[in-house]
């Protein structure tokens, strides 16, 4: 290995695991095929779910540690409703966004950005190539840092080095091999719903702009009624048994029961590496047009069907493995 060249993930622009985590992985990929060392710097919020941390001993006492400890005091897996762990973001988002300020202003020929449309990484005379060619060090900025090809051919190698802490390993895993014993088929369904820091509209809005989306990006419960028609549409097309066939749904806000009718389903609650596990660990994923979705088929290697008005069934009847999908449109291959 190449121990002078150092890819640093300084910013990565800004979403939530899934989002992060694409990104992740693609320069990770990049790295192993040039034989370089990948630092994140960035991944703070979510550390403490995973054992990867960089060697600078400064980021990890200033913005990783706090995440570890807040972990220890049992506030880091309600993040959502944990008080203590959005101040304490908040305040560490502010010391890192001066000290990337710091970084770039010192290293402005060493910054790669993603910040005007998506780097492939697999083609030939990318940036960072051409950065690293007459540098040992570049700091990367964006979440839109791609690398088709490399996710696949180093796809067991990434899954080692982004192993999350066994501690989460191991709920989604009792999770699904309980269900393994009682069903044929276990179907992931992951369910986006809006968020109030999402683009902000009004219910009303929403549905009225919903109607005219190829893939559904986000959902309301208004919407359930289309999803339960979806999931029973999928067993048909698949010829699954709804006797002996289950479906696990996780989503960012609580599915409550009977929301789905004449189906064996079950929400997963945890965290999110938890819901990326579980799906991961199924056989197939009904998904939202989702960088999560998409990562758990990536991750278990299963196939995986958005949810669309219209679906074009043949697309996806053959399919056993993660494959890139036409009409996702928030992964950005």
């Amino acid at each position: 290995m190449n121990q002078q060249k150092r890819v640093i993930i300084l910013e990565h622009g800004g979403g939530e695991l899934s989002n992060q985590l694409w990104n992740f992985i693609s320069l990770y990929a990049y790295c192993c095929e040039r034989g370089y060392k990948l630092e994140n710097y960035s991944f703070f919020e979510y550390a403490p779910w995973f054992r990867v941390v960089p060697k600078n001993l400064m980021v990890r006492l200033l913005f990783f540690l706090p995440f570890g400890l807040l972990k220890l005091f049992g506030g880091y897996q309600t993040m959502a409703a944990s008080l203590p762990f959005r101040l304490l973001k908040k305040i560490i988002r502010f010391v890192y966004q001066n000290y990337v300020r710091v970084v770039k202003a010192r290293n402005q020929d060493l910054l790669v950005s993603s910040a005007n449309g998506v780097i492939r990484l697999d083609d030939a005379g990318n940036p960072l190539d051409a950065v690293l060619a007459g540098h040992d060090t570049v700091y990367c900025s964006g979440w839109l840092f791609r690398n088709s090809g490399g996710i696949q051919k180093y796809r067991e190698k990434i899954l080692d080095y982004i192993r999350p802490r066994e501690s989460h390993l191991e709920k989604p895993s009792v999770f699904i091999n309980k269900l393994r014993r009682q069903y044929n088929h276990i179907i992931g369904v992951h369910i986006r719903q809006r968020n109030s820091w999402d683009t902000p509209l009004s219910q009303g809005e929403d549905l009225a702009l919903w109607g005219s989306y190829k893939a559904k990006p986000f959902f309301y419960r208004s919407h359930l009624q289309f999803i339960d028609n979806f999931i029973k549409e999928y067993a048909r097309v698949f010829d699954k048994d709804l006797s002996r066939t289950c479906f696990v749904v996780c989503s960012n806000k609580r599915i409550v029961s009977g929301d789905f009718k004449g189906i064996n389903w079950f929400f997963h609650g945890g965290s999110l590496i938890e819901d990326i596990l579980v799906l991961s660990g199924c056989d197939a994923i009904i998904g939202s047009d989702s960088t999560l979705s998409a990562l758990a088929s990536w991750w278990g290697n299963i196939p995986m069907v958005p949810m669309q008005e219209k679906p074009d069934w043949q697309y996806y009847l053959g399919r056993t493995a993660y494959a890139e999908d036409k009409n996702l449109t928030a992964v950005h291959y």
